[in-house]
C-alpha cells in the first residue's frame, strides 16, 4: 500500500515537468505495477438492443409494461327481453235503437205541436186502407180517428216498404194500440209519420 503511494506522489512529481504524451505513459507504467488492469466491456449497446428478447432479463435494459384495459363486460345490462304492456281496446257501446234516441212519447191527439220533430206517437188504429192503385201504392194506418177526420193522425207505409213487413200491415194492425217512431210531418191539415221497417211499429197492450 505505501509503494503505490509513493508511486503517485512521483508521478504527480513527473506530470508537472513533462509533456502530455510522458504523462500518458507514466500513468500506464504507474498502474501496471499497482495490479492488472480490468478492461471496460466493449459491446454496443445497438447490438444488445438488436439480441433483447422482449421479457429477458437485461441490467441495462429496462422494459415499462404498459396495461391493456380491456373493456369489462357490462353485468347490469338485463337479459330478459321486457314485457308488452297491452292497452286495452275501449270497447264501443252498441248504438241505440231508433226509438231509444227520441226525445219523449207523445198521444197521437199531440202530434201537431212536434211537427219536424223525432217523436214517439202512440194510439189507437181505427181504420186502414191499402191503395195500391194510387201513386206509390200507400198503406194507411189511421190513429185516433179515421178517414176522412182532419183530427186523424196517420202512420203511412210506402209501396216500396211494404215487402219489409212480416204480413199485410193494413190487416195485421187494425184495430190494434201501436206506438210509431219517427219524424212528424203535415199533410193537408193532418199530422203523419212515415215508417219503412216494422221496428219503427211496436204494439201496445190494449187499455181497455
Amino acid at each position: 500500500m505505501h509503494q503505490k503511494i509513493i508511486s503517485l506522489v512521483l508521478v504527480a512529481g513527473l506530470l508537472v515537468s513533462c509533456s502530455p504524451s510522458d504523462v500518458k505513459d507514466l500513468v500506464a507504467d504507474s498502474l501496471s505495477e499497482s495490479g492488472p488492469q480490468q478492461s471496460a466491456p466493449t459491446t454496443q449497446t445497438s447490438d444488445v438492443q438488436d439480441h433483447l428478447v422482449p421479457g429477458a432479463s437485461d441490467p441495462t435494459v429496462s422494459w415499462t409494461n404498459t396495461p391493456t384495459f380491456l373493456p369489462a363486460t357490462p353485468t347490469d345490462v338485463p337479459t330478459s327481453t321486457p314485457e308488452a304492456t297491452l292497452t286495452p281496446t275501449p270497447v264501443l257501446e252498441s248504438l241505440p235503437s231508433p226509438t231509444s234516441t227520441l226525445s219523449s212519447v207523445v198521444n197521437w191527439d199531440e202530434a201537431g205541436k212536434y211537427v219536424g220533430e223525432d217523436r214517439i206517437v202512440c194510439g189507437p188504429v181505427k181504420g186502414t186502407h191499402y191503395a195500391k192503385s194510387s201513386n206509390g201504392k200507400p198503406t194507411f194506418l189511421n190513429v185516433g180517428e179515421d178517414y176522412p177526420s182532419p183530427n186523424r193522425f196517420t202512420v203511412l207505409i210506402w209501396g216500396e216498404d211494404r215487402a219489409n213487413f212480416p204480413s199485410e200491415p193494413e190487416i195485421f194492425y187494425a184495430e190494434k194500440n201501436i206506438c210509431a217512431s219517427g219524424e212528424i210531418q203535415e199533410y193537408q191539415g193532418a199530422f203523419e209519420i212515415v215508417v219503412r221497417s216494422p221496428e219503427e211499429i211496436t204494439l201496445q197492450e190494449s187499455s181497455d
